[in-house]
This record gives structure tokens, C-alpha cells and sequence, in this order.
């Protein structure tokens, strides 16, 4: 008879990450992680285009790297 798979009672918690002051700290996106600490120096690319809505951008992709976390928003810095 095969086991019962039980369902893991650690759930994920959802960080937002926000692009740097340049950018007007906007929302480039979102990530679940158990620890917060996992974050830090995980990398994000964005492309330029979702950033300043301007379409002639839109063959440029920018990396961003997680630098720390303020509640439940990751801080980002242009790599």
C-alpha cells in the first residue's frame, strides 16, 4: 500500500523586488523564498523596456543583484 504524501507545512513567503532609485524604485518583480537570507546576491534580469515603458528599449535587458531586504521588499543594485 503506498504511503500518504503529506502536504509541508513550511510555506513560502513572497518578497517583492524593486529596482534602485534610478529606476524609481519600481516593481521588476516577485520571488518566494523560506528564508529571506537566500536573497541576498540572487540576480534579476529585466528588460529596459518594462522599466521606462519606452519601446525603442526594448533590446536592452539589465541585470539586477539583491543587496538586502527592508520588510518584505528586496533592494536591488545595477550590476
Amino acid at each position: 500500500m503506498a504511503k500518504e504524501r503529506s502536504a509541508s507545512k513550511i510555506k513560502k513567503k513572497w518578497y517583492q523586488i524593486l529596482a534602485p532609485k534610478e529606476f524609481n524604485e519600481n516593481l521588476i518583480g516577485e520571488t518566494p523564498s523560506l528564508d529571506p537570507r537566500l536573497l541576498i546576491g540572487k540576480v534579476i534580469r529585466v528588460n529596459l523596456m518594462n522599466l521606462t515603458r519606452d519601446i525603442k528599449k526594448q533590446n536592452t535587458n539589465i541585470r539586477f543583484k539583491i543587496i538586502g531586504l527592508i520588510e518584505n521588499k528586496a533592494q536591488t543594485e545595477v550590476i
